[in-house]
C-alpha cells in the first residue's frame, strides 16, 4: 500500500483523490475509533433531540402560551443543552481523530492491530488537548468578530455592507488552521493562526472551491442521513403522543436506533471533509513554503553517503574481533 504524501503540489482533483484515497485506506480504523468516540455521543445526542423535537410538536398542538416560563425553559432547554454539550464534544472528538490519524500516518505508523489505546498514548491524547486550546482561542476570535460587528453596526448600520463581506472572506483561511496546529509539533497555536492565513488568502480561490463542493457532499448525506429519522420523530408525535402498549414502544425504539444510526453516520461524513482541508493545508505548504526541500536541508548530514559500497573502504579485519574464537 503506498503512502499519500502529504507536502505536495496538488490542483483541486487530486486534493479530491488523496483524500478520499486515504480515507480508504484509513477507513476500516477511522470507523472502529469512531465507535469508540461517536458512538456514545450520537447515542446522547439522539436521546436530547427526541426530546427536544416531541416535546416542541406536543406544544404546537396545545396552547403554549399558557406554559408556565420555568416549565417552559426546563422542558426545552435541558434537552437543547444536552444536545449543544454532546456535539461539542462530538466536534473535539472528530477533529482530534482525523489529524491524529493523518499525522500517524504521515509518520509511518502501522494500521494492522493498531489498539485505540496505542494510537491514543502515541498521539492523539496530545492532539486532543491541542483541539481543545485551539476551539477556545476560536470561541474567543468569535466573540471579538461579533462584538466588532455589533459596535460598527450601531454606529452606522451600513458599516454591515463592508463587516459582512469582509467577515466571510477572513473566516475562509480559518479552515487551515486546525491542520496547520495539529499536524506540525513545533508550531503553536498562534503561529498557526498567522500560518493559515498567510496559506488561505493566497490559495483562497482553490479553497473556496473546495470548501464549497465538500460543504454540499457533506450536507447532501446529513439530509439523506438525518432525514428518516426526523420523518419518525413526526409520525411517533402525531400517531403516539403518549408511549403506551407495545406497538407504540416498538415504533418509539426503532426511532430512537435509526437516529442515532444517522447521527453516528452524520459525523463520520465530517471525516473527509477535514481530511480535504488537511491535503489542501499540505499542498499550500508545498507551493509556497516548499517544506519538503527545507527538511531535506535540515536533515542534510543525515542523508550523506555512508560509502558502505566502496570496497576500498571496507573495515580492516582484525584477529582481535576473534579473540573470544582464540
Amino acid at each position: 500500500m503506498e503512502r499519500i504524501p502529504l507536502y505536495q503540489v496538488r490542483n483541486f482533483g487530486e486534493k479530491f483523490n488523496a483524500t478520499f484515497d486515504f480515507f480508504k485506506q484509513t477507513w476500516k480504523v477511522l470507523f472502529r475509533f469512531s465507535l469508540y468516540l461517536l458512538l456514545p455521543l450520537s447515542l446522547l445526542q439522539t436521546v436530547g433531540m427526541d426530546e427536544y423535537y416531541s416535546t416542541a410538536f406536543a406544544m404546537s398542538t396545545t396552547n403554549a402560551g399558557e406554559t408556565d416560563p420555568v416549565t417552559l425553559l426546563s422542558q426545552m432547554g435541558a434537552p437543547l443543552l444536552v444536545v449543544i454539550l454532546a456535539s461539542i464534544v462530538a466536534t473535539v472528538a472528530v477533529f482530534s481523530l482525523v489529524y491524529s490519524m493523518m499525522k500517524y500516518y504521515r509518520q509511518g505508523g502501522a494500521l494492522d492491530g493498531l489498539t485505540f489505546k496505542a494510537f491514543w498514548k502515541e498521539v492523539m491524547g496530545r492532539v486532543c488537548l491541542r483541539v481543545c486550546l485551539m476551539m477556545l482561542f476560536g470561541t474567543l476570535l468569535t466573540v471579538l468578530a461579533c462584538v466588532l460587528a455589533g459596535v460598527l453596526a450601531y454606529v452606522t448600520p451600513f458599516s454591515l455592507i463592508v463587516t459582512i463581506p469582509a467577515i466571510l472572506v477572513f473566516a475562509l483561511p480559518l479552515a487551515l488552521w486546525a491542520p496547520a496546529y495539529l499536524l506540525e509539533d513545533d508550531t503553536n497555536v498562534i503561529d498557526a493562526l498567522r500560518k493559515s492565513y498567510r496559506y488561505g488568502m493566497k490559495t483562497w480561490g482553490s479553497l473556496f472551491v473546495l470548501t464549497l463542493v465538500m460543504s454540499i457532499i457533506v450536507y447532501m448525506a446529513s439530509c439523506i442521513l438525518m432525514m428518516p429519522g426526523m420523518i419518525m420523530i413526526v409520525i411517533k408525535v402525531l400517531a403516539f403522543p403518549q408511549i403506551e402498549g407495545f406497538g407504540s414502544m416498538a415504533y418509539a425504539f426503532v426511532t430512537f436506533i435509526v437516529m442515532a444510526a444517522g447521527m453516528f453516520f452524520n459525523w463520520m461524513a465530517m471525516l473527509p471533509y477535514l481530511i480535504a482541508f488537511g491535503y489542501h493545508y499540505g499542498s499550500a505548504a508545498e507551493k509556497i513554503d516548499n517544506v519538503t526541500a527545507a527538511d531535506d536541508i535540515a536533515h542534510f548530514n543525515e542523508m550523506g553517503d555512508n560509502n558502505v559500497d566502496d570496497p576500498a573502504l571496507e573495515p580492516v579485519h582484525s584477529e582481535i574481533d576473534d579473540f573470544e574464537k582464540l
